[in-house]
């Protein structure tokens, strides 16, 4: 009675060991797994941006972006007050800049 007891343990940990691949993630599984985490399929956040020129001078801006699936990105800018409320909008490749003061958005070149 007492031999299956002590036999537990260790059926326990042979049946844990043996388990174990079956629940490993290869590279490519853990890499897409990273890359959903920081690549979410929708997001709003603010962010600062730092423009260095090459002559040193540095500008702020102060952004506020929404994400909504793949290929929906909006972008308002919220300081300096120079550039407050423009606005970039990426929907695939295509892009679009926002100037208050133009009539009309204008087509921009996509990264």
């Amino acid at each position: 009675m007492n031999a299956p007891i002590r036999l537990l343990p260790a059926f326990l940990l042979l049946l844990l060991t043996l388990a174990a691949p079956a629940l490993a993630l290869d590279g490519n599984a853990i890499l897409a797994k990273v890359d959903r985490n920081l690549q979410p399929q929708s997001y709003e956040m603010y962010r600062k941006l730092i423009n260095i020129e090459p002559d040193g001078t540095k500008k702020e801006f102060v952004l506020y972006s929404l994400k909504k699936g793949d290929d929906k990105v909006v972008a308002l800018f919220l300081s300096p007050a120079s550039d407050k409320g423009r606005a970039t909008l990426r929907l695939g490749d295509n892009m679009w800049l926002h100037i208050p003061n133009v009539g009309k958005p204008l087509r921009i070149t996509s990264l």
